[in-house]
């Protein structure tokens, strides 16, 4: 019993000290994302801002076969390869999935750069678009290769370095684009801002290739002698997940490319994307998958269910107040960052708002199945919300198109939203069946329930207000925030549990700020 007691206290340290990290990694991504988008919305405009998303769709789309599958591949099989003490193997694993990655980034840089005039000119007719998505194919090439560095230290369960890699990669482009965009260039384009996020990217790249070579040196030597099975292995295992991040760039960029091929002007495609950035700005602070991969793997099947339950409880606890909070609040908050001229994002953002808690719930089965090399048992369901997601878009935009430019990109934030509720529903039935992981769907009732009460107290409280401005919407957030936790502590939502958890998170906290006051003295 005190064996398993311990087992259980490690991997909860574990968990605990990898979501803070990650989450101030996240904190960082999203902050430093949020304000370089700021800066560059107000400076290109809804126009200019819609076409520099539109080119960075475009980018995501042809680099999707790059995105996740590999950099997964490299966690769960470095991880195994260290949980086996067999370091030479892990370094094997890596050379291979590195050279693979550097392999495939350049076949799709390949592709994208022959067809960028066809495909600017005779599909989305916007001649604009030919030198911003140049600069973007470079700028993809440097960020899948950044985020397949940044795998390297979830493997070593030292996500530290993904915050401070984060750190350079963020900082980097804000000082960048306020000396240049905003001092130096009094007109700047969609192509600029790309450049900017070129350099600091390549910034980024080098701070994690320099950490990775202390921790494990000579490991870029793109030496390895895994046997043909294990190449085999790695293959099928990255295919499967690559799949599975098509789903996402997919559901997460074929909105913007629908609005792209069928409204002409950028403009609305800028007042959608500023809606959604602002979603996924706050939907990124609440993901733990990454961070758990390495800790379901490790785990046998009957334990699997309960830390994975333990995982959806806490998503919940914090992905429904903030969904509801943005869907009553996300108009002033458009206004306040963006400025008046992105104010019609409002309405595409109420549905977006429930995109928030789908997003996590997908993301914690989606490492769960990796944690099992099962990403195929759910390829029928990928490929049916992507043709589900595609044609919904299509159909709502164009439809809605005919009544206003509003309207229709409200039709993309409804067909994406409701794409990823397939989606998700479509996961936890097939994680039963498959892994024989049941979601316990009793915890999504009281933060539901406390969410309510908590929209219902902020309504009114706005209502009171009157006009709202900063001191006042900052008033209302916070007023939000604890009516949210006091409902949920009276219908006992919280348990024992989950004090002891907000201490070992209190001590976590103390101990890495710590560590980042010690590393710059």
């Amino acid at each position: 019993m005190e064996n398993i007691k311990k087992s259980k206290e490690t991997i909860t340290s574990q968990a605990l000290s990898g979501s803070i990290w990650n989450t101030l990694a996240a904190l960082i991504q999203r902050i430093g994302g949020l304000v370089f988008t700021i800066i560059i919305a107000r400076l290109l405009f809804p126009e200019g801002f819609g076409l520099y998303n539109l080119v960075i769709s475009v980018g995501h789309i042809f680099f999707m076969l790059s995105q996740v599958g590999i950099d997964r591949a490299l966690i769960f099989y470095f991880s195994n390869s260290i949980k086996k003490k067999s370091d030479k193997k892990a370094r094997d694993y890596f050379a291979y999935t590195f050279k693979l990655k550097i392999i495939i980034l350049l076949i799709l840089a390949f592709l994208l750069m022959i067809t960028i005039y066809p495909m600017s000119i005779f599909i989305f007719h916007k001649p604009a678009m030919i030198i911003p998505l140049f600069m973007a194919t470079i700028y993809m090439f440097f960020l899948s290769l950044d985020q397949f560095l940044a795998s390297f230290f979830f493997c070593i369960k030292n996500v530290k370095y993904v915050a401070l890699k984060e750190l350079v990669f963020q900082s980097s482009k804000i000082i960048l684009s306020v000396i240049f965009l905003v001092f130096i260039i009094k007109n700047p384009t969609p192509a600029q801002a790309f450049l900017i996020l070129l350099l600091s990217s390549f910034l980024a790249i080098l701070f994690s290739m320099y950490n990775i070579n202390k921790k494990y040196p000579k490991i870029f030597s793109f030496s390895n002698k895994l046997d043909k099975n294990e190449k085999a292995r790695v293959v099928k295992f990255a295919s499967y997940l690559t799949l599975t991040s098509i789903s996402i760039v997919l559901i997460g960029n074929i909105d913007t490319i629908a609005l792209g091929i069928i409204l002409d002007n950028t403009k609305y495609i800028g007042i959608y994307q500023a809606a959604f950035v602002l979603m996924s700005s706050i939907s990124g602070l609440l993901g733990f998958g990454q961070v758990l991969l390495p800790i379901f793997v490790e785990l046998k099947t009957k334990r699997l269910e309960e830390v994975f339950n333990k995982a959806f409880r806490y998503s919940m606890i914090l992905s429904f107040p903030t969904a509801f909070g943005l869907s009553v609040l996300g108009g002033y908050f458009l206004v306040l960052i963006y400025g008046y001229e992105y104010v019609e994002g409002a309405l595409p953002l109420y549905f977006l708002s429930l995109f928030i808690f789908l997003a996590a719930q997908v993301g914690l089965l989606i490492e769960l199945f990796s944690s099992r090399e099962k990403s195929k048992d759910y390829f029928p369901l990928l490929i049916f919300v992507i043709v589900l997601d595609v044609v919904l878009n299509f159909v709502l935009v164009k439809y809605l198109s005919y009544y206003s430019e509003v309207w229709a990109i409200t039709g993309a934030a409804i067909a994406t939203t409701f794409s990823w509720f397939i989606y998700c529903i479509g996961m936890t039935i097939l994680a039963r069946k498959k892994l024989n992981v049941r979601l316990d769907s009793k915890l999504i009732i009281k933060p539901l329930l406390a969410s309510i009460i908590m929209v219902v107290v902020v309504y009114l409280i706005k209502v009171y207000l009157g006009d709202i401005n900063l001191w006042k919407g900052v008033i209302l957030v916070l007023s939000g925030i604890l009516v949210y936790f006091i409902s949920l502590i009276l219908i006992k939502g919280l348990n024992k549990a989950d004090y002891y958890i907000a201490k070992l998170i209190y001590n976590r906290i103390k101990s890495v700020i710590t560590a980042i006051r010690q590393r710059t003295i």
